[in-house]
């Protein structure tokens, strides 16, 4: 395809993938980060067509992800455990 139909088409992805990430979305997180870092993910945003705190949450889910394939089965267990009484406290 040509390089219009390429950009729609990645825009169009993009804009669905942020869509269902804000409707999974369960609230707010607010963290610390250096006054760089914060620049540098805007910088990020702006280049990708993107909002700064709607590609933060994309990236802190990947590497989310990515902890949780690099634990061993034990700290599997304890994270697995961890999140169930989170849940369960959450419930009440």
């Amino acid at each position: 395809m040509g390089k219009s139909v390429d950009g729609l088409i990645a825009d169009l992805v993009r804009e669905r993938a942020r869509a269902e990430q804000e409707r999974r979305a369960a609230g707010v997180l607010q963290a610390p980060v250096e006054a760089g870092l914060a620049l540098e993910l805007e910088a990020l945003a702006a280049v990708l067509h993107d909002s700064g705190p709607a590609l933060a949450g994309q990236l802190l889910s990947a590497a989310v992800a990515d902890v949780w394939d690099s634990l061993s089965d034990r700290q599997l267990l304890a994270a697995t455990g961890a999140c169930r009484e989170l849940l369960e406290r959450e419930r009440g």
